[in-house]
């Protein structure tokens, strides 16, 4: 296939191309969305695959035909397809390669196996540790989850289901039951678990910012373990989703988003760069979701239009960073084994076909503060327990893919 020649750095069709044109401000500037049904073209040559969504950030005092920046948000792309330069407000930009979404499966040189599982993460793998932390717990009329916050992100567990952030245990535990190794995933801060090796923690950061950060996790689990990484344990490292946040956040005052990015890409290669001089060689590292996807990111999109397209953005341009640096992590570690869970193409695959996972609702929280009664009826069929989290039952098949992930 051959794009239409045209000017340089202009989107051109291919002659059996269709697409719908959306425009939305976004912080002083206007998103052009691109919908590709069936094949489209960047500048330069490259093709996109059926079904991508394109999208270019224009400063409007340059006008549409200068100064372009675009990007590309894929859905589906084949192997090998090129995600070029793209700058968003100015502020950040990324080249890459993308294999699959992010990672080809066989990239894995053999199947993981393992005796011990070591978490560390945020509130999408906390067992518990929150509550054991605070004391702190969430319970109906759940008005510890504020209906005016636009994240709709709860400031406690909740206590239906054991003090998670969920209706339920989190992927993580479900996955170490069906390894016969559910102690390990118990809450490491609660006292009286002394088999227990989960230190993440809801609303942790990769990055240097907040308590219990993945380096303070990291110094926790050292310390009960006399400093030593155990070489049969999984070092499962999920980080990144509340970086992303912190990076719109600093994006929509005006700052570098892009630096939060590095900052939280730069913590993850640290962490794994000590846990294996102490000793670690098997990792399971998850991306993060979209959070464009989110209800809370769509119902704060409604108020300040480009929310969803900016958090969406910066969800894949974390992927990719995480993504270059497990490439660069092979390399330097030829004797350890890298195995990516690949959070955000599950998720964008639930709501593009939600029946295929057995779910109904894919945009609604089941949770519905301070409205009787409180929940939906069934949980289980939705994809979003609250504002950000996803219910058990994503749980559980986050659990299924990370046990295919390790199996390939």
């Amino acid at each position: 296939m051959q794009c239409v020649p045209g000017p340089v750095d202009t989107l051109r069709e291919c002659p059996w191309g269709e697409r719908v044109v959306q425009e939305v401000p976004a912080f002083g500037r206007v998103a052009r969305i691109f919908r590709v049904v069936s094949f489209g073209c960047c500048a330069n040559n490259d093709e996109v695959g059926q079904g991508a969504t394109l999208f270019s950030v224009i400063n409007p005092t340059t006008g549409w035909g200068q100064r372009r920046r675009w990007g590309c948000l894929f859905r589906r792309i084949a192997s090998g397809a090129k995600i070029m330069k793209k700058e968003f407000a100015g502020k950040w930009r990324v080249v890459g390669w993308l294999v699959l979404l992010l990672l080809a499966p066989g990239w894995v040189a053999a199947q993981v196996t393992f005796d011990r599982i070591v978490v560390f993460g945020t509130s999408l793998s906390d067992p518990g540790n929150v509550f054991a932390l605070t004391g702190q717990e969430n319970t109906p009329p759940y008005n510890k989850l504020d209906p005016s916050d636009p994240f709709l992100i709860p400031s406690a567990p909740y206590a239906r289901g054991g003090h998670h952030f969920s209706d339920g245990a989190t992927w993580i535990e479900q996955f170490a039951e069906s390894h016969a190794l559910a102690a390990n995933t118990r809450p490491a801060f609660r006292a009286s678990n002394d088999h227990a090796s989960n230190y993440a923690v809801g609303g942790a950061r990769a990055r240097n910012a907040g308590e219990l950060s993945l380096s303070a996790q990291v110094s926790r689990f050292l310390t009960d373990f006399g400093g030593a990484a155990p070489a049969g344990g999984l070092y499962v490292v999920e980080a990144g989703s509340n970086d992303v946040r912190d990076a719109f956040v600093a994006l929509a005052m005006g700052g570098d988003g892009g630096g939060v990015i590095s900052a939280a890409l730069t913590a993850i290669q640290d962490t794994i760069a000590l846990l294996h001089a102490k000793g670690a060689r098997k990792y399971l590292v998850a991306n993060v979701p979209d959070l464009g996807l989110t209800p809370a990111v769509q119902r704060l999109d409604q108020a300040s239009p480009g929310a969803k397209l900016a958090l969406s953005s910066l969800s894949l341009n974390f992927n990719i960073g995480l993504a270059d640096l497990l490439t660069g992590l092979r390399a330097a570690y030829p004797d350890s084994q890298f195995v990516l869970l690949n959070v955000f193409q599950t998720v964008n695959d639930m709501t593009q076909s939600p029946s295929t996972f057995g779910l109904r609702d894919v945009s609604t929280p089941c949770v519905t503060p301070n409205v009787a009664p409180f929940t939906c009826r069934n949980p289980g069929d939705y994809l979003f327990w609250d504002g950000i989290h996803p219910t058990r039952t994503v749980h559980a098949i986050f659990s299924q893919k990370a046990a295919q992930a390790l199996s390939e």
